[in-house]
């Protein structure tokens, strides 16, 4: 029997598709409150999934069972935000809804007086993943309410740029959606009149970034087709676009991104990171008794990539201590900054790369200001009881290490005293490959360990 090329090629299409979503009516789970007539707290986050998705298998860890809205709902970070994931019909083939259509539904949704009903809250924001990033910025332009109330977006996976695998499925696919989503990283590639290039175009012209801030998340690893067929949907050049507030790395695949194993994984935690940052009040009255045991240091200046924080977090998790991030760092020490690493009681372990303090280039002048601010961090902590972890080369050296330099001498003789050894130092390679990273991570556990076990103060 003789097929025809096109038919064939459509039938290896969609075995790449791993999820098939049938029509449904778009509706909203309230995850807090249950019952949607309980009264309600003054803010409220929507999760917001993507393409072939839906509410429960978008954000469903099936290793661990763990779903992320319920995560987030367990952590006191997010004490007093309501919580709702928003479910759509969704498929790669058939005659599905455009993006703009399906933005208008998810607007008319979210304002839906016997519904979702989001004007009656001081703040609303978004977890979107993927198409569902498009949806809620397409959205926002066109509702002058959901934009008067929305501060931040929090998008993981979200191709603003379009996604080359969506520019492959289009030349089979009669979905509008799939249309919309093909790459167009800029006008020429994607055509003036473009789903995509006429989004950017309205998020940059209407000056969206200074009411609403995005947060973008990207995947690291490629996703699998049936055992044939690997690729990063969407990548960082994709992801980055509009993106003004925070963007990050994901050791995970385009699925996995949003499926955190637990409430310490990288994708939770930097969720965290950016909605403290977008409500610096949130959670902390019933925070008080939550203390991590190991809080890894996030700065600007950090010349590793988020490959290194995932093997990082990953062997923390390993050996079973809680972790989290900091806020993003400050490069100048000269004052206090301890709360940018703990609000009420200290960890037992701060994790940080040498490269938080470099501010400018690689000369006498700021080598000397680095170390007067990494020697004023050491003093702070000192009677703090905290133990240091440094990820650098540099330190594994001491004493011979800046001995010309006695304020730093001092300071680090006081933290590698024989009595009671507060600076700890992990060797990493300059080029993190995987023949050093397996070593790295034996090596990082070993030493976060002997950190924590110490009973020295």
């Amino acid at each position: 029997m003789i097929y025809s090329l096109k038919a064939v090629i459509s039938c290896i299409a969609i075995c790449f598709c791993t999820f098939l979503s049938f029509p449904v009516m778009a509706e909203a789970t309230f995850v807090r409150p249950e019952d949607r007539n309980t009264p309600r707290n003054a803010r409220l986050m929507v999760f917001v999934h993507g393409i072939t998705s839906d509410g429960k298998a978008a954000w469903l860890n099936e290793e661990s069972g763990a779903y992320w809205p319920q995560i987030v709902k367990d952590d006191d970070t997010f004490f007093g935000t309501d919580i709702i994931v928003y479910d759509y019909p969704s498929s790669y083939f058939g005659n599905g809804l455009s993006v703009s259509d399906l933005a208008a539904k998810f607007a008319e949704d979210m304002l839906a007086a016997d519904g979702i009903d989001a004007s009656t809250y001081d703040d609303v924001v978004f977890v979107a993943h993927s198409m569902g990033g498009l949806i809620v910025r397409r959205a926002l332009l066109d509702s002058e309410v959901l934009r008067s109330i929305t501060p931040a977006i929090f998008t993981f996976a979200t191709p603003s740029g379009g996604s080359s695998l969506a520019s492959v499925l289009d030349f089979f696919s009669s979905n509008s959606a799939v249309r919309d989503l093909r790459r167009s990283i800029d006008q020429e590639a994607g055509g003036a009149d473009s789903f995509l290039v006429t989004l950017r175009n309205s998020w940059r012209n209407t000056h969206m970034a200074r009411q609403t801030w995005s947060y973008c998340a990207f995947e690291t690893i490629g996703t699998t087709k049936w055992l044939v067929f690997t690729a990063i949907p969407v990548d960082k050049l994709s992801a980055e676009l509009l993106c003004d507030s925070g963007l990050t790395g994901i050791a995970a695949n385009h699925s996995d991104i949003v499926r955190p194993i637990n409430r310490f994984s990288h994708q939770h935690q930097q969720l965290v990171i950016w909605y403290i940052d977008t409500f610096p009040d949130s959670g902390l009255a019933r925070r008080q008794e939550a203390t991590e045991q190991v809080v890894i240091a996030r700065c600007s200046t950090d010349h590793y990539g988020e490959d290194l924080y995932s093997t990082i977090s990953s062997e923390i998790v390993r050996i079973g201590a809680q972790w989290r991030f900091t806020r993003e760092m400050p490069q100048d020490w000269r004052q206090s900054f301890s709360a940018y690493i703990w609000e009420l009681e200290p960890p037992k372990v701060l994790v940080l790369h040498y490269s938080c303090f470099q501010q400018g280039p690689e000369t006498t002048e700021g080598r000397n200001e680095s170390i007067v601010d990494f020697n004023n961090m050491l003093h702070e902590l000192q009677t703090s009881g905290v133990k240091v972890v440094t990820f650098s080369r540099g330190f594994v050296r001491y004493p011979t290490f800046a001995h010309d330099n006695l304020a730093l001498r001092d300071g680090l003789a006081s933290h590698y005293s024989t009595d009671c050894q507060r600076l700890y130092a992990v060797p990493v390679p300059a080029k993190l490959e995987y023949a050093t990273a397996r070593e790295l991570q034996e090596q990082f556990q070993d030493v976060v360990e002997s950190a924590l076990n110490s009973d020295c103060d």
